[in-house]
């Protein structure tokens, strides 16, 4: 039951049939690339402030509960989302500020809870080792879902643009329920956590445990440089894709076709365990600036392959870092270390996106694609030093601390 009610909640919380027009839905309703920018400062300004809370909540309470919280809190952003159609708000720029603001809260609870989770659920099983090759799994599933509801959402939305948005909500609807069959069994009851420790004093051990390993402040830096540079091109691309005048239906397949390579990516990951974090370091970096340069070309081929390049770095290194992190955490405040990368990934990208919104009004998105990698070049660059400072990771990913 355990396996079954994990993996099926990951199918239907990963079932995003709005990812691949997401901005083309705020351009038609009149919501201009500024006013869009500040709503993704906004979205990443909340899950900032919450990130690190709800992840404290997820390890003082049952972690399924907090998933079950975020899974029910984006379903209703999803509905509501969808109920515009039936409304005359083109160019209402605080409605979506909010319903957009309620699905970064959602985001917060999703968030490193259930990885946490799975990792506990195994080592109490002894398949603790195993949890790479689990977790790849997990990637990979999760991505042939977003994928699969991806090229789905390509195709509702050439019907009504607002449609994808109804059959998310339902889907996380259900991610709701399933959940909550999931045999977390903490090793004490709510009621036995709560008489023992605080929400503060499980926030002030995790802080702990990053302050004391530099291997784990670099992973959690690496991460987070590696995911805002993804993030930023994969919500973007999508206006230069219709720039460059390819259909909302070749876009969803574009998203389609790539999330399903990520999952070829993350179920071959634990491979990197082989590598030192120096070679992942220069071949991730290098993936990231070879495809911007794609991108830039103009030429549609090389603009697929290059956002290929650019999506797929994340997922072979994401799995066995997850597992790394999560040997050298106590289980008390697993939930609350790994919720830290998010509140670090949040605050790089609430930065960059107002500033590829200006970017983009003055000098379209050739220009914003350009000034991407002009901002990302000094994180990559402090990864190095980093790197070197701390002499990080001299033998492989696994080493011990």
């Amino acid at each position: 039951m355990g396996y079954l009610s994990y993996f099926l909640f990951i199918i239907l919380s990963n079932s995003r049939f709005s990812r691949s027009i997401l901005l083309i839905f705020m351009i038609n309703n009149k919501i201009t690339l500024f006013q869009f920018g500040l709503i993704q400062l906004s979205y990443y300004s909340i899950r900032f402030l919450s990130e690190f809370p709800s992840g404290v909540l997820a390890d003082y309470i049952k972690r399924k509960y907090s998933m079950a919280i975020g899974s029910l809190l984006a379903s209703l952003s999803g509905i509501l989302l969808y109920s515009t159609s039936f409304l005359d708000i083109y160019g209402y720029f605080w409605v979506f500020l909010i319903l957009f603001s309620l699905d970064a809260m959602a985001s917060s609870f999703l968030s490193g809870s259930d990885q946490a989770m799975l990792y506990d659920y195994l080592k109490r099983k002894g398949l603790e080792s195993k949890y790479p090759k689990f977790l790849g799994w997990r990637e990979a599933i999760a991505a042939i879902s977003l994928g699969t509801t991806t090229i789905i959402g390509g195709f509702l939305a050439s019907k009504s643009i607002n449609l994808p948005f109804l059959w998310q909500g339902i889907l996380f609807l259900l991610a709701t329920l399933v959940i909550l069959f999931f045999p977390e069994n903490k090793s004490v009851t709510i009621k036995e956590r709560v008489s023992r420790t605080t929400p503060l004093k499980i926030a002030s051990e995790g802080l702990n445990v990053i302050k004391r390993i530099p291997t784990i402040q670099f992973l959690v830096l690496f991460m987070t440089t590696l995911a805002a540079s993804t993030n930023t091109v994969t919500i973007f691309i999508q206006g230069y894709f219709n720039e460059l005048n390819i259909s909302t239906n070749s876009i969803g397949i574009i998203y389609g076709i790539c999330t399903v390579l990520s999952a070829l990516a993350a179920i071959n990951s634990y491979h990197l365990t082989k590598l030192t974090l120096k070679t992942i370091l220069i071949i991730t970096t290098s993936m990231f600036f070879v495809g911007i340069i794609c991108l830039l070309t103009e030429y549609i081929p090389l603009v697929i392959f290059g956002f290929f390049l650019i999506y797929l770095k994340l997922d072979f290194l994401e799995p066995s870092v997850y597992f790394f992190l999560n040997k050298y955490v106590k289980e008390e405040v697993r939930a609350t270390v790994l919720s830290f990368f998010g509140t670090a990934l949040n605050f790089v990208t609430l930065i960059m996106y107002p500033l590829y919104g200006i970017v983009g009004e003055q000098s379209g998105y050739k220009g914003m694609i350009f000034g991407m990698s002009i901002l990302s070049i000094p994180l990559f660059i402090y990864l190095f030093i980093f790197y070197k400072k701390y002499k990080v990771g001299d033998s492989k990913t696994s080493i011990s601390v």
